[in-house]
């Protein structure tokens, strides 16, 4: 019976291992190939007591080529959106360009950098432009300086793009700060005095810098959503914040899951009238680009 049993799994194995590769060769279908290797992996498992390499490999392969072809597609829909949001933006319907702008971003987010940032900027300047939404122009235009820093190369359009943000930044915070200027004090109530704020600042630095020295930058990220959550994302929805918490911090993704909190508590989105918060995420923002600066 157990020579039977045997026999049986041998020949289903040899069956799903056949029709996995049949599959893919003929039509493609990873995910149905995917389905036949890990029936064929079970037999396997069910007569040897361990996996077999070369179905594993196999498995490996295909699973590489299927984040191959997702990203492709995804790449195709971001260029799709983009091309027709830059159709929209001539025809002056900014809404509809806005709207196919972020579905780009969507789409190309970690899988195309140059495209992610050049939408982030076209969505920045047209908040700008067309608009007037000065914070939402900052927050997309800090984005996309943030995303070129991820490019091996710079081409010359994103160079030019660059200098445009800075300056399109510069003038709308200088604006901000005459407009802070001539308003009066903040109806808020003061919850503690200038020493006191001084104080907590100075209690923030240094809890910053001792446990960024002791824990995992996973650890120290997770620690920093959930003590100093970011004021620039009032306006964000709760699954983003845990999104970010999610975030991989190995070898290769370090670097851009850094760049992807630090836009976040970057001091251009900060709301100008709280100033205690805009210290601390300048704060917290220097520590973040200490430890970036080692994954350069």
């Amino acid at each position: 019976m157990d020579k039977l049993k045997e026999f049986v799994g041998h020949e289903l194995f040899e069956i799903y291992y056949k029709l996995a590769i049949e599959v893919d060769n003929a039509t493609g279908e990873k995910e149905t190939a995917l389905k036949y290797l890990n029936l064929c992996q079970n037999q396997y498992v069910k007569i040897k007591g361990i996996e077999d390499d070369m179905v594993k490999m196999k498995i490996t392969e295909i699973k590489k080529q299927q984040r191959q072809r997702d990203k492709k597609q995804a790449l195709n829909k971001a260029l799709d959106k983009e091309s027709k949001g830059d159709i929209l933006r001539e025809k002056a319907s900014y809404k509809k360009a806005l709207n196919n702008y972020k579905k780009a971003i969507k789409y190309s987010r970690d899988v195309d950098v140059e495209t992610e940032a050049n939408c982030q900027f076209k969505v920045g300047k047209l908040y700008y432009d067309a608009f007037r939404d000065y914070q939402q122009a900052i927050n997309h235009l800090v984005d996309f300086q943030l995303l070129t820093f991820l490019l091996k190369f710079r081409t010359d359009q994103i160079s030019k793009r660059f200098q445009e943000s800075k300056k399109i930044i510069s003038g709308i915070k200088k604006m901000f700060q005459s407009q802070t200027q001539k308003l009066k004090p903040p109806s808020y109530p003061k919850l503690m005095s200038k020493e006191q704020e001084i104080e907590k600042l100075k209690r923030i630095i240094q809890e910053l810098n001792e446990l960024v020295a002791k824990l995992e930058i996973s650890k120290f990220i997770e620690f920093l959503l959930n003590q100093y959550p970011p004021k620039c994302m009032n306006d964000q929805n709760q699954e983003e914040i845990r999104s970010m918490k999610n975030l991989c911090f190995d070898d290769k993704r370090t670097r851009k899951s850094l760049l992807r909190v630090i836009t976040y508590y970057h001091p251009d989105k900060q709301p100008l009238e709280d100033e205690l918060n805009l210290k601390i995420s300048t704060e917290i923002t220097k520590v973040l680009n200490d430890i970036l600066r080692k994954y350069n």
